[in-house]
């Protein structure tokens, strides 16, 4: 059995709060972490602006706004209202997505003592941690609401419904973004091998951890944790920077899947919940609209002087009762009239036992009757498998002290079929809940079908589903999950609901996806700092993509809109051919009858009454008989204009158009009851003289439901094939455009690797297109580039040449001065004895070495070498100077 989700009361969360923010910040400047500082205070400004609201209503505002109320969602004080909880997603994600922009493992290592592994697994078991509760208030919101998540089912979508998914939707997209940033810190940290394994034992962990503590174990969530983790893992950092388009698809496709089985898990849940109750409750089931017309027919049958005059002259009420009371919505029960005074009997079988009228009738009345309040009209509670009435309505008779009682006995009719009800007849406050349109359900009373409703075909025989013993049995059989409910002895009730098939999860997979998508594409724009700075440029594969989802959109919207306008023309041409046809057998009918008449006798009206609530049924549409001077003379439905909701006055433009336009075919008029919408027909009523007696009017909103209905299945048909339709365009600009854009994405890194002087490969492209035509003009560039290298490196090469030659010439003239300057000294110093000599050991020496040095340079210039280094030595200065 699904456990009901709960939230912590207001102590709780108070304390909580409290320790919170007291223990907290102390645990912070342990750790000695900005990065958990600021987290922190920007979580409890959020919670203090969450929790004003709760405790002082601050805005006062929202409180008068419909989402800010119970009515479709509600769990505790905190959590009030589907508005409550939309600000509480909001403050929570504001908070994520803050955390999540300012992680960082290197500075949570900088300021900690914990080495980057051990803080990476931190990380991912408190994700791990956040997609459970995640999945927790998911499935508050959808147990504890009224709130339609069956996409299959697109026309019960309503805004409230859209604020769910969306709340859904940002929770889900939370996480993610985290999970791809923790990702992406810890990806050079482990290996692919190393994470899965960490991650299974992370998931393992947690699964044993909810099993210990609660019995139970979210597999749904841990699933999606795991897979989300390791698709993330799969991506390298190149698409976290640019969020491509495809990335995005991968990750919403994820989001949307898992929103879909959450959402139809739990719908799954509470439905088979709703089936039980349903179950228990047709046993005992009452028809409130009957019970609201019954009080008011007791009063006017109190006061109706004909049914007094009738009993005063001992004659049969029954067939008066009947045409001026039960003729209209109890056309869909049996009935039964007894007139019974003190010496009044009734004969019952099958003993044919002979009991006294009065005594017998009250004593059933107290042995099985509820009293309907303020009446004397009672429920009996007979398990008969029929939803059964009684009345007892006593009248003073003149010459009886003890007067007359008329019973009154209404059952269902078994599998009556008849022409329903409109809504409008009945108070909303009173109408049948959504289970009978949810479910269909069939009663068996001594093992034979009594009644049924719905579109499942049930067998008139309960042994056919082979029910056993118990209280409860569930059955699946022909796409129906069949609930048995065994109430006593040989008597049964049978609930049943469609079951979700691929095809519902196929049909709901689009809308849902579009729907994320459109918001996390929003999100992303507008969270770019470039958008934001007004400099944010779309490159071509984006506007690529734009233009051809643009193109389908467009074509199949306008496609879409102009299919089913069509078809609702050719609906409407239906039915008003079908409306046509009905007018025509109708008034040949009556016309029959009325052909040798001068005009409609009170006596005719009488038989008017009787004759139009038979052709009621038998062409399942209301009927209304209009006198020539605009007067409703009789109606199949007389309820409406006692009511008050119609006029008894003909619709003056189908009076003028009959009357004084002599209009004899069928005049068609649209016309409306409060917010009802329906087509109305007129015909005279002629007899063979060319004489108009009165006009017969079919107003068609007995059939606007099923109109309505025929439509709405048309054009939600239609909605399900264009969303899959856009759906595909997506994936295939998404495809299309990386097509087109790989090659240009190639060409783009090969120019960025492009470097003068070295081999630059081209590129190969097979396409004979604008693409292969730049590809060729780039590949005819790099051979160019390259012949200007060798031109530029041959020309750079005899500039170095020249500078060399210089360089040499240079270096050749610096010994050559002190050469010539020593050989002559040496010259004025000739001839004087040991003086010259020395000078000439000095001389030569300087000489041989400056020699030496122009054939190093010689040498290194003959073998292409560089001007010789410099070489660093040591030496007296003092002694250089005296040499």
């Amino acid at each position: 059995m699904y456990q009901k989700p709960t939230l912590l009361s207001r102590d709780h969360l108070l304390f909580g709060f409290n320790h919170f923010v007291v223990l907290f910040p102390e645990g912070v400047s342990n750790l000695r972490s900005w990065f958990f500082s600021a987290a922190f205070w920007l979580g409890r400004s959020t919670f203090i602006v969450f929790w004003l609201h709760f405790m002082f209503k601050i805005p006062g505002l929202l409180l008068h706004l419909p989402f800010f109320s119970p009515e479709v969602f509600a769990v505790n004080i905190w959590l009030p209202s589907l508005g409550d909880y939309f600000l509480m997603v909001l403050f929570l994600v504001f908070w994520l997505f803050n955390f999540t922009d300012g992680l960082s493992i290197d500075k949570l290592k900088e300021d900690g003592l914990l080495p980057r592994k051990i803080i990476a697994a931190l990380l991912l078991l408190f994700v791990a941690s956040l997609f459970l509760l995640v999945n927790y208030f998911i499935e508050i919101l959808i147990y504890n609401s009224t709130i339609s998540f069956s996409l299959n089912k697109i026309i019960g979508i309503t805004t409230q419904s859209i604020v769910g998914i969306l709340s859904v939707g940002l929770l889900l997209f939370g996480v993610l973004y985290l999970v791809i940033k923790i990702i992406d810190e810890a990806a050079e940290d482990f290996t692919f091998l190393q994470l899965t394994g960490f991650l299974l034992a992370i998931t393992i962990f947690l699964g044993v951890i909810q099993f210990i503590a609660i019995q139970k174990v979210s597999f749904f969530v841990l699933l999606f944790f795991l897979v989300a983790t390791e698709l993330a893992a799969l991506f390298s950092k190149k698409y976290l920077r640019k969020i491509a388009l495809s990335y995005l698809i991968l990750f919403v496709s994820l989001a949307s899947v898992y929103s879909l089985v959450i959402f139809y898990h739990i719908v799954n849940l509470k439905e088979k919940e709703s089936q039980k109750l349903f179950a228990v409750t047709l046993v005992a089931e009452r028809d409130p609209a009957a019970e609201e017309f019954l009080t008011k027919i007791e009063k006017q049958m109190q006061n109706d002087p004909a049914i007094i005059s009738l009993l005063i002259q001992n004659e049969d009420p029954r067939e008066y009762i009947e045409r001026a009371y039960f003729s209209g919505y109890f056309r869909k029960y049996i009935f039964e009239i007894y007139v019974c005074n003190s010496v009044d009997s009734l004969i019952i079988q099958p003993e044919s036992q002979n009991v006294p009228c009065m005594s017998f009738m009250d004593g059933m009345i107290q042995d099985m009757g509820v009293q309907i309040s303020g009446t004397n009209f009672y429920f009996m509670d007979n398990m008969n498998g029929r939803i059964s009435y009684t009345g007892k309505i006593h009248f003073q008779m003149p010459n009886n002290h003890e007067g007359v009682a008329i019973y009154i006995d209404l059952d269902s009719d078994l599998l009556f079929e008849g022409i329903g009800f409109p809504e409008l007849l009945i108070d909303k406050s009173i109408t049948r809940s959504e289970n009978y349109r949810k479910f269909s359900y069939a009663k068996y009373y001594g093992g034979e079908l009594t009644d049924k409703f719905g579109d499942f075909n049930y067998n008139l025989y309960i042994d056919s589903y082979r029910p056993d013993d118990k209280e409860f049995t569930s059955l699946k059989l022909e796409s129906y999950e069949h609930l048995i409910y065994h109430t006593r002895e040989n008597n049964y009730v049978i609930v049943s609901r469609k079951i979700l098939t691929f095809v519902d999860y196929l049909i709901s997979f689009p809308y849902l996806f579009v729907f994320y998508f459109l918001i996390v594409l929003i999100m992303k724009i507008i969270g770019t700092r470039k958008f934001l700075s007004g400099k944010f440029k779309f490159d071509l594969k984006f506007k690529i993509q734009v233009a051809i989802i643009s193109i389908v959109f467009v074509s199949l919207l306008v496609v879409a809109l102009a299919t089913i306008f069509h078809n609702v023309e050719q609906y409407k041409t239906k039915h008003r051919d079908d409306l046509n046809e009905k007018m025509k057998s109708i008034s040949e009918e009556i016309e029959m009858r009325l052909e040798t008449k001068d005009e409609i006798s009170p006596e005719l009206v009488d038989w008017l009454f009787i004759e139009l609530t038979k052709l009621s049924n038998i062409f399942r549409t209301d009927i209304n008989i209009y006198g020539v001077d605009g007067n409703l003379l009789a109606s199949s439905r007389v309820e409406i204009f006692q009511r008050g909701l119609v006029s008894t006055r003909m619709n003056s433009l189908a009076f003028y158009e009959i009357f004084q336009n002599y209009q004899y075919d069928n005049y068609f008029q649209p016309e409306k009851i409060g917010e009802l919408s329906y087509l109305s027909v007129y015909k005279p009523i002629v007899n063979n003289q060319g004489q108009i007696l009165g006009t017969i009017n079919l107003p068609y909103f007995i059939s606007q439901d099923k109109y309505s209905q025929e439509i709405s299945t048309f054009i939600v048909a239609f909605i399900n094939l264009y969303v899959l339709l856009l759906l595909a365009s997506i994936v295939i600009a998404v495809f299309i455009s990386n097509q087109i854009t790989r090659p240009l994405v190639v060409i783009q890194e090969n120019l960025q690797k492009m470097q003068l002087g070295k081999h630059n490969a081209p590129i190969y492209y097979r396409r004979n297109d604008e693409i292969g035509s730049l590809v060729k003009e780039y590949n005819k560039k790099v051979d160019e580039l390259a012949v200007s290298a060798d031109l530029l490196a041959r020309s750079e090469r005899e500039s170095a040449w020249r500078e060399m030659a210089k360089q040499i010439a240079h270096e050749i003239k610096n010994p050559l001065t002190p050469m010539k300057l020593n050989i002559q000294h040496l010259q004025r110093a000739r001839g004087r004895g040991k003086e010259y000599n020395e000078y000439i050991e000095r001389v030569t020496s300087i000489l041989i070495e400056q020699i030496d040095t122009l054939s190093n340079i010689a040498t290194e210039f003959s073998n292409f070498a560089q001007i010789p280094n410099a070489r660093n030595q040591v030496f007296e200065l003092a002694g250089q100077m005296k040499k």
